[in-house]
């Protein structure tokens, strides 16, 4: 969840013109279609109701729910629209006031983009596809919530399908039935032949196995997945953040020649 304070909220809503329930320039299907191209995500979805339907609250609602990077994104994409596309377009310049706004939103965004980390910039590279890279942007921010009562068992499935799915891409054969250790096990056992170059690479790879193995348990005693004890969410992260990095990993190799 993105941090805003009250002064910074005053800069935002001055920027981009929010006042009467407005967002600049935007209609609501262009809204939609900015957002959705900037974040992926559908701004008309009920999640953004909570404070009213106008597109200045459903913008509100927005930044209070997703993630530190995602809310980056999206304020970076009002900044770069407004300056070089709805101003440029009419030939406005910035006034005073507008300048002072404009360099406070530049600052939240980069603070944004620090309290993300490179976690959410994992979620953005993985570039799997749509469904994948939600679930993941999601199971983050129930972590950042404090709320991660799902999160371990809803990224345990994820693992499970995107190694399955890195199998099938390879014509790595495996049984559907097996673990997640097993299925990277057999992926990785053909991928080190031909798209690793180091020996430590191949060493990390191998040892991601017992990592992934140590992942089931977690799953199945400290998720919700059964009736456990769930994972403190400073742990849940940490995993996380693992399990994230290994994937944009797996990707960067996957994309190789």
């Amino acid at each position: 969840m993105a941090e805003i304070n009250y002064l910074q909220w005053i800069s935002i809503e001055d920027f981009l013109q929010m006042s009467g329930g407005y967002v600049l320039d935007f209609s609501n299907r262009t809204l939609q279609d900015f957002v959705a191209d900037v974040t992926k995500l559908d701004i008309y979805s009920s999640k953004y109701e909570d404070k009213g339907e106008s597109k200045a609250n459903r913008i509100r609602t927005f930044f209070k729910k997703e993630s530190a990077t995602i809310v980056a994104k999206l304020l970076q994409g009002f900044i770069d629209y407004k300056v070089d596309i709805m101003y440029a377009r009419d030939g406005i310049e910035l006034g005073s006031s507008e300048l002072k706004s404009l360099e406070i939103c530049k600052s939240i965004v980069g603070s944004l983009y620090a309290d993300g980390g490179d976690v959410s910039e994992d979620v953005e590279a993985l570039n799997i596809n749509d469904d994948f890279t939600q679930i993941f942007s999601s199971i983050k921010d129930d972590i950042e919530k404090g709320e991660p009562e799902q999160a371990l068992d809803r990224l345990h499935t994820f693992m499970i399908k995107y190694v399955k799915s890195l199998c099938n891409k390879n014509s790595i054969l495996y049984r559907d039935e097996a673990a997640l250790h097993s299925l990277y096990g057999s992926y990785v056992k053909e991928i080190i032949k031909h798209k690793v170059d180091s020996e430590m690479t191949v060493r990390i790879m191998k040892s991601s196995i017992s990592i992934l193995e140590a992942f089931n348990d977690v799953r199945n005693n400290q998720s919700l997945a059964h009736d456990n004890i769930v994972l403190n969410r400073e742990e849940s992260m940490y995993i996380f953040k693992s399990i994230s990095n290994l994937v944009a990993f797996i990707k960067a190799i996957e994309t190789k020649e």
